[in-house]
């Protein structure tokens, strides 16, 4: 078992990784555990999972968290209790907690519950962190499909995963291990419109690939859904400040109160960036089309949490501070239902509980899950079955009954003289398993008395205005169209990348596209993109017939003045020739055969005294690797020394020719 987990984790921590017989050993000085036979003993990872059960870390209690908006997780466990949960990871040889039916960010889970185990804290963020930019946020609210997929929960409790996920990264920031990571910077530059998850995602990778980036977001904060859309018990906004600070610190630049189209023209962005990557989020919401709709006091979920949140932002000691101008929803003293489940539905809940409202019911279309999974819901699939989650443990504790009213179908609002919602009207229907279509059920109408109504029955697509000026494709939902893994959509540059292009998901599959979006972006950059596949017809091993990858171009880009450059490989000459006249008034780079040289792409504004060394810039300008395969140099070219094409302002001379056999010590004239 221990070899196939040195293999998958790197040299630099498998040497330290022991045998089972030396990981007891090591833990002789350890204290001792009460294990799930009533003994005590240490703590021996190998036999982990069979002598300690699962503990995952409480919720505070219901009585005082109802009255407070701080996060409901109960605070940090003793680290050595932290050991024992994660020694019950069994580092198995297939880890399906880390594949996609489990964590979509391919979290190594193993190798940092076995880090832990070890109080290799430092080590264990580091691994974190190396496929996930932001474990506080997943930490936090992911629902954890890696423990739905443990192996360990197959005939027991799964490993506490999410729990260690959030203690490792804020044991990192308490530490100070995580520090602002600076990136040498290759002069291209790129806009992320929406700040969620997507959104910081694919900036925090294009950023320390070294490209400048702006996000762009239309709200008065950065954070989308994880600043406004998730409430503070659920997500404490200082745990997102923290980050959004970081991630200024290392050089994004953000733009809030932007709305493109409105306050920033979809020109200016185009003409500023080198390519865009749109993480706009699903932010139209599903509404429905029955009698009353029109009646006041009827909100969607969305509207409801984030005026909350934002009046809650600018409360300070009991007192809302200057700035505030729109209407509050509140529900405090209403009688309140939530129409839609899942956790928009449950925030919604919790919310109302705080605001002190006087009565909360929770209608859900589909029946009551069953206890036990079904044969049609198979591990590792995420569990469909019924659960109780914080809000509604608010409720029952406080009102003593359970929220939800399953199986029921909104027929009609009633209102006042005043216009004003009074009742909801309700009947149950049946659900055919095989074809999802719901009946109602004659003679089970039921009308719930109500002043407040929230639409929690989650999003339909995005917004379609930014689509529709870009002149980009929507599949038949509404959504970007973008291929999972490309990203491209079907105006070149221009990227998409979370709900806007999958639908609404979760927290950690917007990471997942926000990485890979940006990912597509470089490789749109280095023009690498997905090549032909090559094809290969071989009888007893003799070719018969074969197809050839197309010979690459090498492209260069270069300041916006100049759209693109057509750089091609003149064999007769061994020199690079350029063929769209883009450097016509320069002299033409001279390239020796295998050389090693470095491109650099200018960046905008860089202002170059009248001298200036080369090792100045590159100190401002990183090398750029860029695929080539002409025989006449190596397949992958670093380039050390030249400078395509700098902009330059009038007051200096423009740059005409670059030796490339010149050193970084060289000075531009």
């Amino acid at each position: 078992m221990h070899s196939i987990m040195r293999r998958r984790i790197p040299s630099s921590l498998s040497s330290r990784l022991a045998s089972p017989l030396s990981r007891v050993i090591s833990t002789k000085s350890e204290p001792v555990f009460d294990k799930r036979d009533g003994s005590k003993g240490e703590i021996d990872s190998a036999r982990a999972f069979i002598e300690f059960k699962r503990e995952a870390d409480p919720y505070r209690d219901v009585a005082e968290r109802v009255h407070d908006w701080n996060e409901i997780n109960s605070g940090r466990r003793d680290p050595n209790e932290r050991k024992v949960q994660a020694a019950r990871c069994m580092d198995c040889g297939t880890p399906f907690c880390q594949t996609n039916t489990g964590c979509p960010v391919n979290n190594l889970i193993p190798e940092w519950n076995e880090l832990v185990f070890r109080d290799e804290w430092k080590e264990a963020s580091d691994r974190l962190h190396k496929t996930n930019n932001f474990p506080e946020f997943t930490g936090r609210v992911c629902p954890a499909p890696c423990e739905a997929a443990c192996v360990a929960g197959l005939v027991d409790d799964p490993v506490t995963i999410k729990n260690t996920e959030y203690a490792i990264v804020d044991r990192a920031f308490e530490e100070g291990w995580i520090v602002p990571r600076i990136p040498r910077r290759n002069g291209l530059r790129v806009a992320v419109v929406g700040s969620g998850p997507a959104g910081l995602a694919a900036a925090d990778q294009l950023n320390q690939k070294g490209y400048f980036v702006t996000v762009y977001e239309r709200e008065d904060r950065i954070g989308g859904l994880l600043m406004y859309g998730i409430p503070n018990m659920k997500l404490d906004k200082k745990t997102v400040n923290r980050r959004i600070n970081l991630l200024q610190q290392e050089g994004i630049n953000f733009v809030t109160n932007a709305e493109i189209g409105v306050t920033t023209s979809i020109e200016q962005l185009q003409g500023e960036n080198d390519a865009i990557v749109l993480a706009l989020g699903s932010t139209v919401p599903r509404d429905v089309d029955i009698p009353g709709r029109h009646l006041k006091g009827i909100h969607f979920a969305m509207e409801f949490l984030t005026k909350n949140q934002k009046r809650l932002m600018l409360t300070v000691d009991g007192k809302l501070q200057s700035g505030w101008n729109r209407e509050f929803v509140t529900a405090e003293g209403r009688d309140v239902v939530v129409i839609g489940g899942g956790d928009t539905g449950t925030d919604c809940i919790a919310t109302s509980m705080r605001q002190r409202c006087k009565s909360v019911v929770n209608l859900e279309h589909n029946p009551e899950p069953p206890a036990q999974r079904s044969p049609e819901n198979p591990w590792p699939e995420y569990p469909r079955i019924y659960g109780v989650d914080y809000g509604h443990a608010e409720v029952r504790s406080v009102f003593g009954e359970d929220p939800r009213k399953y199986s029921r179908i909104t027929k009609e609002f009633k209102g006042n003289d005043k216009d004003e919602v009074t009742h909801v009207v309700t009947i149950l229907g049946e659900k055919d398993p095989k074809t999802n279509i719901i009946t109602e059920i004659s003679g089970t109408e039921e009308k719930i008395p109500c002043d407040l109504v929230l639409f929690a029955m989650g999003f339909l697509h995005p917004d379609q205005k930014i689509a529709e000026t870009l002149g980009l494709e929507v599949d038949q939902r509404r959504n970007i169209r973008a291929a999972y893994g490309d990203y491209q959509t079907s105006v070149e540059g221009i990227f998409a990348a979370g709900d806007c292009r999958r639908g609404q998901s979760l927290v950690v599959w917007a990471i997942n596209e926000g990485r890979g979006a940006a990912d597509a972006v470089e490789k749109y950059f280095l023009h690498e993109g997905f090549q032909p596949e090559v094809r290969v017809k071989s009888s007893k091993c003799n070719i018969m017939s074969a197809v050839k990858r197309p010979s690459a171009v090498l492209k260069l880009h270069a300041t916006r003045d100049i759209e693109r450059m057509d750089i091609a490989f003149n064999k007769t000459k061994r020199r690079y020739v350029d063929n769209s006249g883009a450097f016509k008034k320069f002299e033409s780079v001279y390239l020796s055969k295998c050389a090693d040289i470095r491109h650099i792409y200018a960046a905008r504004k860089i202002k170059l005294r009248q001298r200036t060394r080369l090792s100045e810039l590159t100190s401002m300008i990183p090398r750029h690797a860029f695929s080539c395969t002409d025989s006449h140099i190596a397949s992958e070219v670093t380039l050390k020394a030249a400078v395509a094409h700098i902009h330059l302002t009038n007051t200096f001379q423009p740059v005409q020719t670059v030796n490339l056999a010149a050193t970084t010590q060289s000075e531009l004239l």
